[in-house]
């Protein structure tokens, strides 16, 4: 039941934008619960408030206010003492369209903790819809709302949620220790100290040769790395997602709006320090901080925690073009009405 996170109905934007008037705040923070990554195809996240303020780098208060104002315009459900958030609808919208649906959705909310709420309104929808093959999904909501389902699933995840998978201990182990001999059999990297190539003299040189771009960007990343805060291990995770990412931007540079990727390197690296300052990161002994794969696949750094951005910069770049094309099309709307 894949999302599609950049597909979003303009027509549920633009009605969400009329229930929330003029205010920005609000419809970015609808914005980014429909386009993000934590929202499933049920419509449920998992997420913390805290955790939503530091991804828009707004405070806790800001995320909770307008959290209520999207509650009390009854366009979500706020459970908070799961840490779920769910939005009224979005199973009616995305549809349940073939057997294999049903059965990654009967998944999803067999990982759900007990929120009655939450299950009432997942039945409403599932029943709205009409279809036959929907029955055991039915039955499942059905169950829950009776609480004669134990609660399931306590090991792995489906998207953020708890299923019945089994981690292997063992094989984690293994892959850890192979992880630390294959480090430590590695050969040192021998880079000079002159800051990089300069015309008409020898670059940069590793083991015994010229560094290449790839091994200048390999470098590039390991400095940003050996700044990255770890108050868990998890928080170094997605390595290899976060070497490519950073190593293809460095690339597109100027695309981006560098001179360089030296220039681009520094932008990342105060970003960083910030962010490892800022009250988010810091808070719950660094709970929140995303792994560097993440945090460099999102582009993260692009954002300042201490910045003064309005909410809709803060969004992904999907969330952001929904929340744009959503104003325009309600002001040409509106401007057509008083036309009339």
């Amino acid at each position: 039941m894949a999302r599609q996170f950049s597909m979003v109905p303009l027509d549920s934007i633009i009605r969400v934008a009329r229930l929330l008037g003029q205010e920005d705040a609000p419809l970015a923070l609808f914005s980014y619960l429909r386009t993000g990554p934590h929202t499933n195809s049920l419509g449920v996240s998992r997420v913390p408030l805290l955790y939503v303020a530091a991804d828009l780098g707004r405070t806790e208060k800001w995320a909770r206010t307008n959290l209520q104002k999207l509650v009390d315009a009854g366009l979500v459900i706020s459970d908070e003492q799961n840490d779920l958030i769910m939005l009224k609808g979005q199973l009616r919208e995305e549809g349940l369209s073939n057997l294999n649906v049903v059965s990654f959705a009967r998944k999803l909310v067999a990982g759900l903790p007990n929120s009655p709420e939450i299950f009432q309104c997942l039945l409403d929808q599932a029943e709205s819809l009409g279809r036959d093959f929907i029955a055991p999904l039915i039955q499942d909501l059905r169950d829950r709302l009776r609480g004669t389902q134990a609660e399931p699933f306590q090991n792995g995840s489906v998207n953020g949620f708890e299923t019945n998978k089994k981690e292997n201990k063992k094989e984690k182990e293994k892959e850890k220790e192979k992880k630390k001999k294959g480090a430590a059999a590695a050969p040192p990297r021998l880079l000079a100290l002159d800051g990089g190539r300069k015309r008409g003299g020898e670059g940069r040189r590793v083991q015994g040769r010229e560094e290449t771009a790839k091994d200048r960007r390999a470098r590039l990343f390991e400095e940003a790395q050996a700044i990255y805060p770890i108050a868990f291990e998890r928080h170094l995770s997605g390595e290899v997602y976060g070497r490519n990412a950073y190593a293809k931007d460095l690339k597109d540079n100027q695309a981006l709006g560098f001179n360089s990727e030296a220039e681009l390197h520094r932008q990342v690296l105060e970003s960083i320090r910030a962010h490892a300052a800022s009250t988010a990161w810091n808070a719950e002994s660094g709970k929140f901080i995303p792994g560097i794969g993440r945090f460099f696949r999102d582009r993260r750094w692009r954002s300042n925690p201490t910045s003064a951005q309005g909410p809709l910069e803060q969004l992904s770049r999907a969330g952001r073009t929904t929340a744009e094309n959503a104003a325009q099309a309600l002001r040409e709307l509106e401007g057509e009405a008083h036309a009339g």
